[in-house]
């Protein structure tokens, strides 16, 4: 079950860094719109923000 988790943690982290790729990508095409660029960014930030909490969560299955 353990190895599980932390399969299913590190898909979630990959998947997690793609999306924030995506809008990063989408907010520097978007500079000219601010309000578009700082959606995009709150979005990037956001994703980055969830795979971190995916990797310390299967930091923590791997030391239990």
């Amino acid at each position: 079950m353990k190895t599980l988790k932390i399969i299913y943690y590190r898909r979630k982290v990959k998947e997690a860094v793609a999306y924030a790729k995506y809008w990063g990508d989408k907010a520097i095409a978007s500079l000219p719109n601010m309000e578009k660029w700082t959606a995009c960014i709150d979005h990037m930030m956001y994703w980055l923000c969830k795979s971190i909490e995916y990797a310390v969560s299967a930091n923590k299955e791997l030391e239990s």
